[in-house]
């Protein structure tokens, strides 16, 4: 069986490409905002952390996740 591939534009493309690249950005200023909420609202323990350190956990994450997705599909 010979499965069909829709081939896709360029706009398609760089619109996929700039949205997977910019969506790291996007979850570290919720990761920001949420830990900021937390430390003001909830309690002193967790830490408020600035944008930097947020995208640091993000890409942490994402790493992680990816590592377990390759080892659970071996």
């Amino acid at each position: 069986m010979v499965s069909e591939q829709k081939k896709k534009s360029a706009s398609e493309v760089v619109g996929g490409c700039v949205g997977s690249m910019g969506a790291p950005f996007l979850e570290a200023w919720v990761i920001m905002l949420v830990m900021g909420g937390l430390h003001q609202g909830v309690t002193d323990h967790v830490p408020a952390a600035g944008y930097w350190p947020a995208l640091c956990i993000v890409i942490g994450l994402n790493m992680l996740a990816s590592f377990a997705r390759k080892c659970r599909h071996k």
